[in-house]
């Protein structure tokens, strides 16, 4: 019985160094702090850690990083083959950064790139090309956008939406994600699912549809379609 007894608080004892372990994996703890990051003029961010981040245009680039006090030591800001990365420092107990949030200034934005769970927004991006990609579960969305060419991907269950103008836009899946670019106007499109993807477009003269899979592109306009398709997916007009 005493041997029962023992067993039973030693199991009670790990019980709690579990909990206790748990409870020091969420946030970084402390009061919500700001810091301004110098940073130089770059035209490409990716945003690798979780949060999220605000892009504007502006004169004067800057970034200014939200987060708890505990956690503003673990967060990163570099530039990496011209690309400003946010990323986090790994922590002993996988500890989670809790809520982050990004501002960024930049004169011109060619390029947002999202390795995790992160959601971007932005407004009056302009410029001769704009690429977004997702690699995983995060979001990108965009307002005002005034470009020549558009290229749009997502590898995994993301989610961009677009809005604005392109001369012409390339938007691919492979996954379950969606694009939603029916406020995009573009003159040429070719959209492309591997997957169970969607992609929404407006298409002024032309629209090539390439889906292997399950994945459906509905649009909106008066285009030229080819479509190619190898498996049950779609091409739907909507009035």
């Amino acid at each position: 019985m005493a041997r029962r007894t023992r067993t039973a608080a030693a199991a009670g004892v790990v019980g709690a160094g579990l909990v206790l372990g748990l409870t020091g994996c969420v946030g970084g703890g402390g009061p919500t702090v700001s810091r301004d990051v110098a940073i130089e003029d770059v035209t490409a961010v990716e945003l690798a850690a979780s949060g999220d981040l605000t892009v504007r245009r502006g004169d004067t680039p800057s970034l200014t990083v939200r987060a708890a006090e505990g956690t503003q030591g673990r967060l990163v800001s570099e530039v990496r083959d011209g690309v400003l990365v946010l990323d986090a420092r790994s922590s002993f107990g996988f500890q989670n950064l809790g809520d982050v949030e990004y501002e960024l200034v930049v004169t011109e934005l060619e390029q947002v790139v999202v390795s995790g769970s992160g959601d971007v927004t932005g407004a009056d991006v302009s410029g001769d090309v704009l690429r977004v990609s997702i690699t995983g579960s995060g979001s990108v969305e965009l307002d005002g956008v005034d470009a020549d060419r558009v290229q749009a991907a997502i590898d995994g269950s993301g989610d961009i939406e677009l809005s604005g103008r392109a001369a012409t836009a390339a938007l691919g899946i492979d996954g379950s994600g969606n694009i939603d670019a029916e406020d995009l106007r573009a003159d040429e499109v070719d959209a492309s699912i591997g997957g169970s993807g969607s992609v929404a477009v407006d298409a002024g003269r032309r629209l090539a549809v390439s889906i292997g899979g399950s994945g459906s592109v509905r649009y909106t306009g008066d285009p030229e379609i080819t479509q190619e398709i190898d498996g049950s997916g779609s091409v739907v007009r909507e009035d």
